[in-house]
């Protein structure tokens, strides 16, 4: 007993205990699972992200060619005001 209280050492046992080896085991498994699931995550945001900034592009020049447009007939409706208040 004289052995074992000698608190000056640092003491590993060489024995190995099947329930910590599990728990390392299931621990190493669950973590690598994890990490599997958040890269899908992160792959599924990404080609979410990628399809709604083209359907942004695709919508911003839908706008401006609309704009574009509404641009010309008001050009054309002053220019028809224009002629008609030059008329005498």
């Amino acid at each position: 007993m004289a052995d074992q209280n000698n608190g000056s050492k640092f003491h590993f046992e060489k024995t190995l205990n099947i329930g910590h080896l599990l728990t390392t085991v299931a621990l190493i498994v669950s973590a690598t699972i994890y990490v599997m699931r958040i890269e899908s995550r992160i792959e599924v945001m990404e080609v979410t992200q990628h399809t709604m900034s083209l359907r942004i592009d695709r919508e911003t020049g839908r706008t401006e060619a609309a704009l574009a447009k509404i641009e010309r007939y008001l050009q054309r409706i002053e220019d028809k005001i224009d002629r008609k208040a030059d008329r005498p």
